[in-house]
């Protein structure tokens, strides 16, 4: 027999690797791999994501019944985005629209001009669009994105 008979091609690798149970990972690759994995979650892991946490930043009260908190603000752009916490009956009271707004209901029931937006709808105001006034059913959440307030 000669030492060519004697190799053991690709796929006879991988039956015999399924054939047998794998080793657990040393502490160190434990420690390594945990590392790696933290480092990311961090946003330090070189992917460009940044964001904010939920326990950061600050609800600020905008009108009786309903406080919001700046998510993101892209002055390039003029937009922002917001989470909008609105307590039962609070009233966003009808407003300009100099940019499209878009709002994702969150959490809760809102609504607008006759129709009842819940949890998952997603709504669209053009640039130049009027409508009437936004009223919290319930306690709702929404997330949205439009030119920024002064607040």
């Amino acid at each position: 027999m000669n030492r060519d008979d004697e190799r053991i091609n690709g796929a006879d690798l991988v039956f015999l690797a399924l054939a047998i149970d794998p080793l657990p990972p040393t502490r160190a690759i434990r420690e390594r791999v945990r590392e790696r994995l933290l480092a990311r979650v961090a946003g330090t892991g070189g992917q460009g994501a940044v964001g904010t946490r939920l326990a950061e930043g600050e609800w600020r009260r905008l009108l009786p019944g309903i406080e919001i908190k700046r998510l993101c603000v892209e002055p390039e752009q003029g937009r922002e985005t917001c989470l909008w916490r609105l307590m039962p009956g609070a009233v966003i009271p009808p407003h300009p629209h100099p940019i499209r707004e878009t709002c994702l209901v969150v959490v809760g029931d809102v609504e607008l001009e006759g129709v009842t937006w819940t949890r998952g709808d997603w709504i669209e105001i053009e640039a130049g669009a009027d409508h009437g006034s936004v009223r919290a059913r319930t306690e709702s959440l929404l997330l949205i994105s439009s030119a920024p307030l002064p607040i």
